[in-house]
């Protein structure tokens, strides 16, 4: 490597630019970085999302941050792909790639081939069990200069699965504009669309496998019993959703069990909730969970991924150890009828954001690894 001179030449490239977890930490970060010392511009493989799901791209352009797209809708594309890919950094002149999520990180890695001087950070951001996404990034890996992974629990995947060695990670949280999910105003109704007396246990997340929404449905019976002023609202899209729907319906509860699809209106419907469930089977730093305590909800959650350290010393009357769902279920109507323990959870939560996981403190961390990386040897 050389030494870079500043600003250097950034890219950062992801799969997609939805609004999950990820992509909105790549917004954020591009739009952070300090113009001084990165010249930044962001890619996605994907096509750029339409509205009303463009906020994110929105938020760039708003920025003045360049977007461009390699418009990829099939793996059949791959070979074309990765000489465009090749060709972009290239013309552009990048000298260090940040890549996001899996597709990128092994994209990236092949389009590196013929451009020996860059330097490319991948991003592991979730601990997840595929065995032939963890072969293809053991390939990818040789051509990663560095990887930044979302927590500690991440980390130690990546040294025991993907046997990346530890001299080559850096730990890196999201973080998130606590002031986001400050001070709002909501109304339940209003969000519903119709009328009902019932308070909210929340869950939000993609209608995937890993979210195990399916998993939470299977309980919902039990646990909607024990908690008869509270309904159950699923906010998120996927390829789950009509199965999951169907599930819904064969309870016999299905009236008090609300999917309400993407929402744009995320904050609100956290302000308008009660307590966020993660039924999550695997994940690397949720989100999601982020967004809930910033809102000073409380949480119950699996033990799944990055959760531990989220939660901090209060993880134990959150977390739910004892993987089966009438642990789970204790664990809700416990904090459903001690509103005061909820709201001291609330508390905790929030002061946790503040402390260990905004913004501001997640791009100084990556601009410290970019000047490092960048004056290297």
């Amino acid at each position: 490597m050389t030494d870079h001179p500043l600003p250097a030449r950034i890219c950062l490239a992801t799969t997609e630019l939805a609004l999950g977890g990820a992509e909105k930490c790549l917004a954020n970060l591009a739009c952070g970085l300090p113009s001084e010392n990165f010249s930044v511009r962001v890619l996605s493989l994907a096509p750029l999302p339409d509205p009303p799901k463009d906020a994110l791209r929105k938020q760039l352009q708003d920025a003045g941050i360049p977007l461009d797209t390699l418009n990829l809708t099939s793996v059949r594309q791959l070979m074309s792909a990765t000489r465009r890919f090749r060709d972009y950094l290239h013309k552009h002149q990048i000298d260090l790639l940040q890549t996001f999520l899996y597709h990128a990180n092994v994209l990236g890695a092949l389009a590196k081939k013929k451009t020996p001087n860059l330097i490319q950070v991948s991003g592991i951001r979730v601990a997840d069990p595929s065995g032939w996404r963890q072969l293809l990034e053991r390939w990818a890996k040789k051509r990663w200069n560095h990887t930044v992974c979302v927590s500690q629990d991440v980390a130690t995947f990546a040294r025991d699965r993907l046997s990346l060695a530890k001299s080559q990670l850096s730990v890196i949280p999201n973080g998130l504009n606590a002031d986001h999910y400050n001070n709002i105003q909501s109304d339940r109704n209003t969000i519903l669309g119709t009328t009902s007396a019932k308070r909210w246990l929340l869950t939000i997340g993609r209608l995937e496998s890993q979210k195990g929404l399916d998993w939470l449905l299977a309980l919902a019976p039990a646990l909607l019993q024990q908690c008869p002023q509270h309904d159950l609202v699923l906010v998120g899209d996927g390829s789950q959703r009509s199965r999951l729907q169907q599930q819904a319906r064969k309870t016999g509860i299905s009236d008090r069990l609300h999917f309400l699809g993407w929402r744009p209106d995320v904050p609100q419907i956290l302000n308008a909730s009660d307590m966020l469930l993660l039924p999550s089977r695997w994940e690397g730093m949720p989100n999601v969970l982020l967004e809930a305590m910033a809102s000073s909800l409380p949480v119950v959650a699996r033990a799944v991924h990055g959760v531990e350290e989220i939660l901090g010393t209060n993880g134990e009357l959150q977390i739910v150890r004892d993987d089966s769902p009438s642990a789970f279920v204790e664990r809700v109507t416990q904090l459903v009828a001690d509103p005061d323990r909820r709201e001291a959870l609330g508390r905790h939560n929030h002061d946790r954001i503040l402390a260990g996981f905004t913004l501001p403190q997640m791009v100084r961390q990556y601009d410290s690894l970019y000047h490092q990386l960048l004056r290297a040897p």
